[in-house]
């Protein structure tokens, strides 16, 4: 999906922009591998299947207003966004080849996450060259995966991990420039502050 708007007089002009997807897929094998331990090959079968289901959308508005003395005003703020969740089961089964006793382990994992991009801008351009602004722009990231397993033997595994990422940016900023024959000479100040939280959570039971 996609979508574009324009709008423009003499002195004013917003422009609008928008595009998304979402989607479905899906995934499988099969695997047979054998492998030595402790002097004993093991044949390993394994099937696994899993499903997706993702989505995300960019978005953009932006406004540019010109007033009698040539003097800018503009404003833009951008959106970016995606999802997804992911849940996959598989079945492994364990065969020495010198015994004809097989164990079987069941599992499932589930995922989960999204993230948020976000930009917003505020710009002034003066016609006697003086051009000031301030800038913001936000990051935000969370994800969960649990992950399960159990054996024939009766042993069951759960597991959870939990993230999670917050940046926040700030700047402004402030410029002269002046014209003085073929020379010109520019001097200004700009300043910025950042700030970055991370989470990190885990839990483990084996039972």
């Amino acid at each position: 999906i996609h979508t574009n708007l324009l709008y423009s007089t003499s002195n004013l002009s917003i422009d609008f922009l928008a595009s998304g997807g979402r989607g479905e897929f899906y995934n499988g094998e099969d695997i047979i591998a054998r492998h030595t331990l402790k002097d004993e090959v093991i044949e390993v079968d394994q099937t696994g299947r899993g499903a997706t289901k993702a989505w995300e959308g960019t978005s953009r508005l932006g406004i540019d207003y010109t007033f009698s003395n040539n003097d800018k005003l503009s404003g833009a703020y951008y959106f970016k966004g995606n999802s997804s969740s992911t849940l996959r089961d598989s079945k492994t089964l364990f065969t020495p080849l010198s015994e004809n006793i097989t164990s079987q382990s069941l599992s499932k994992s589930d995922g989960s996450g999204h993230s948020i991009l976000q930009n917003a801008r505020l710009q002034y351009d003066g016609h006697k060259g003086l051009i000031a602004g301030v800038d913001f722009t936000r990051y935000h990231k969370p994800h969960e995966l649990y992950f399960w397993d159990k054996s024939d033997k009766g042993t069951e595994t759960n597991m959870l991990n939990k993230t999670e990422q917050n940046v926040s940016r700030y700047s402004i900023f402030i410029n002269q420039t002046h014209t003085i024959s073929s020379w010109q000479l520019n001097y200004g100040v700009q300043g910025e502050y950042a700030k970055s939280d991370n989470l990190l959570e885990y839990f483990y039971d084996k039972v």
